[in-house]
């Protein structure tokens, strides 16, 4: 990853086996320092950090640090919870609807990255349809260009040809 000399880093989730555990803390931060150190890292939370006290004490992210946004050049990027509510009506869908509404007049481009996939033929958990249901139609309502999740672990691209590429990073 060095060797593209990256502006910054995404992540969608589980971090470490167990949120609780400072051990997997330290071993995540061990193999994430030698490139993470300079270079900003943006996680989202997954079922494993199931966002702890030490998950807020080692990140410093923006907003209220569980869901948050963020631009670099022309692009808008926006980090979700999907261990936490999502549903329409939610405080998180409707700060999601308000953040793409802002973006819309300002930005190119607008990534979405969280932890649950809405698109995956996993074996291990597959296409989360809460979440689909929940964020599919704001996606595309924004013009969401692509969205990144983790919780499957293989790589996938899906296209439901409504405008939005759905891309399970397999991290």
């Amino acid at each position: 990853m060095r060797s593209v000399d990256p502006r910054f880093y995404l992540n969608t989730g589980d971090l470490v086996e167990s949120g609780a555990s400072a051990a997997d803390w330290q071993t995540f931060f061990d193999i994430v320092s030698p490139f993470a150190n300079d270079t900003p890292y943006w996680p989202s939370v997954g079922n494993h950090d199931t966002p702890t006290e030490k998950y807020f004490h080692f990140f410093s992210l923006p907003g209220n640090e569980r869901w948050y946004s963020f631009d670099y050049g022309t692009a808008h990027f926006i980090a979700l919870d999907t261990t936490d509510n999502i549903s329409a009506g939610s405080a998180q869908n409707d700060w999601l609807r308000s953040d793409l509404e802002r973006a819309n007049s300002t930005v190119e481009w607008k990534f979405v990255f969280f932890h649950h996939p809405p698109y995956s033929s996993g074996l291990g958990h597959g296409s989360d349809l809460s979440v689909r249901n929940a964020l599919d139609p704001v996606f595309v309502q924004y013009r969401v260009d692509a969205v990144f999740t983790g919780h499957d672990h293989d790589y996938e691209h899906a296209d439901p040809k409504n405008g939005v590429q759905y891309f399970v990073t397999g991290g």
